[in-house]
């Protein structure tokens, strides 16, 4: 966790306790949480995003592959019930 272990992160909370007060140092963490918290939501909902739309495109890709082969196999069939002379 950008090379913070528990003892440096200990301390970092020790210190905020002491400089912002028992109460603000509470509004703070509560701050923090908040915005933790919808960061972590946007950062999903981008992953939702981006994910279904590739998805939308490689159903596209494969959708329009299909169609061009389904094209190039008719074309197939017809020359073979062509007559001959």
């Amino acid at each position: 966790m950008f090379g913070i272990g528990v003892p440096e992160l200990l301390m970092i909370l020790i210190i905020a306790f002491l400089v912002l007060g028992p109460e603000k140092a509470l509004e703070a963490s509560r701050w923090l949480g908040k915005g933790w918290l919808s960061l972590t939501r946007t950062k999903e909902e981008v992953e939702r995003t981006v994910f279904s739309e590739i998805a939308k495109g490689s159903e596209k890709a494969s959708g329009e592959k299909s169609r061009n082969q389904a094209g190039e196999n008719a074309g197939q069939v017809e020359e073979k019930k062509a007559p001959r002379d």
